[in-house]
C-alpha cells in the first residue's frame, strides 16, 4: 500500500527516495577521485617524465597531454603524453606545460578542454576557473599561442 505522502509525489521523486534510502553511503564524489588520481598517479608520472627529458633536453621542452574518452566504456577516460622541444599550436582537449632544465621550472602553458565546454567557456567565463576562462576566450578568438 502506499504512504499518502509517497502518493503526491512525482514517480521520479519516489524513485529518487528509495534509492537514498537504501544507499544512505553515497560513496566519493568525483572530485576527490579526480584529486586522489592527481596525488598518487598523475604527478608522480609527470615527475618521472620531467626527470627523465631532463637528461635529454637541457633547453626549455614542451609536454603535451590529450585526454581522451574510451569509446567502451562510458565513464572511463585516458590520457597520452607527448614531450617535444618545439612549442605546439593549441588544440582542443590538450594541457600543455613547459619545463626549464635550466631553472628547474614547470608551468602550465595552457589547457583546453573539448571544442563544445570551449564554446559553453567562452558564453559563460564565471563558471569555471579564470586560467581555464582566459585559454578558451583567447582560443575561440585564435589568439592562444
Amino acid at each position: 500500500m502506499e504512504k499518502k505522502e509517497d502518493s503526491k509525489k512525482t514517480l521520479g521523486q519516489q524513485i529518487l527516495s528509495a534509492y537514498d534510502k537504501n544507499h544512505s553511503d553515497k560513496g566519493p564524489e568525483c572530485r576527490e577521485i579526480v584529486l586522489e588520481y592527481g596525488k598518487k598517479e598523475f604527478l608522480p608520472r609527470l615527475q618521472k617524465i620531467i626527470q627523465t627529458e631532463s637528461k635529454k633536453f637541457p633547453q626549455k621542452f614542451y609536454i603535451m597531454i590529450f585526454g581522451y574518452k574510451d569509446n567502451l566504456e562510458v565513464l572511463a577516460s585516458h590520457i597520452r603524453i607527448i614531450v617535444r622541444q618545439t612549442r605546439p599550436k593549441p588544440e582542443p582537449q590538450v594541457l600543455l606545460y613547459s619545463h626549464n632544465p635550466i631553472d628547474d621550472c614547470t608551468k602550465i602553458e595552457w589547457m583546453l578542454p573539448s571544442e563544445q565546454e570551449i564554446d559553453r567557456i567562452y558564453k559563460d567565463p564565471e563558471s569555471v576557473d579564470s586560467m581555464l576562462a582566459e585559454c578558451c576566450i583567447k582560443f575561440h578568438n585564435g589568439k592562444l599561442r
